[in-house]
């Protein structure tokens, strides 16, 4: 059976239009490789601290790879930093799942030379699980009431103007829009902000951590599935249809 030349432009132009862009990443690590303390891109340095490396984690149809980063001591932590960003919104994503019970850290914290500028997750002081966001000093400015116990999809976006956070735990409309298609889990405002590190903080080896990504828009932090799938779908909605009206 032959195809007619307007099938086969209507075809071609499925398959650009599922075609991925670049996407605009600031920074991103899968912990993948040989070397997964210093793989990924954008950073300036390797991560170092109280680490070891273990099982990628996975979560609903997001593809993943490598390994995942384990902080091994309660009482430690890890970090590693990349360019300072002064200006701009910045999305952010990463995987997390923590087996902690209350009473142990499991925080990610957003930071520049050492200097905490905001943080993200439960504090060694909470008495439930709750995802939080904490200001500079530690002090808990927002409670998600979403526990952290389980794998987690962990996103947002910061305006580095004003200071305004808003969270996403577990969010939908991966790779759609501008925004997620659910709801802010939480807010917080804090001021004008740099950031150039990232610092966790875990205990015994019960915070897992993967996946992590810094960009400039929410589809360059949420990660979708391979798009040749997506295009041959499209291919063959697209001839399936035109079969059946040369039929009918």
């Amino acid at each position: 059976m032959k195809f007619s030349p307007k099938l086969l432009l209507l075809s071609a132009a499925v398959a650009l239009s599922t075609t991925s862009l670049p996407a605009a990443i600031i920074v991103q690590d899968s912990f993948s490789g040989t070397t997964v303390n210093n793989g990924g891109t954008g950073w300036l340095a390797n991560w170092n601290g109280d680490i070891a490396f273990t099982n990628n984690l996975t979560y609903s149809n997001l593809v993943t790879s490598g390994q995942a980063l384990v902080v091994t001591d309660r009482f430690g932590g890890a970090s590693r930093e990349y360019p300072t960003i002064n200006s701009g919104t910045i999305w952010f994503s990463w995987l997390q799942d923590n087996s902690a019970a209350p009473g142990l850290n499991a925080r990610v914290n957003f930071a520049k030379e050492g200097g905490q500028r905001f943080r993200i997750g439960q504090d060694i002081s909470e008495l439930n699980n709750n995802f939080r966001i904490y200001d500079s000093t530690g002090a808990s400015v927002a409670d998600t009431g979403i526990s952290n116990i389980g794998t987690h999809m962990v996103a947002g976006s910061i305006n580095l103007a004003t200071g305004l956070l808003n969270l996403y735990i577990d969010p939908t409309g991966l790779g759609l829009g501008l925004a997620p298609s659910s709801a802010i889990s939480a807010t917080a405002t804090f001021g004008a902000l740099d950031i150039g590190q990232f610092t966790l903080n875990g205990g015994d080896s019960t915070f897992r951590f993967d996946e992590l990504r810094l960009g400039d828009t929410w589809q360059d932090v949420s990660p979708i599935p391979e798009p040749s799938s997506v295009a041959l779908l499209g291919l063959g909605l697209v001839t399936l249809a035109a079969l059946r009206r040369r039929l009918f």
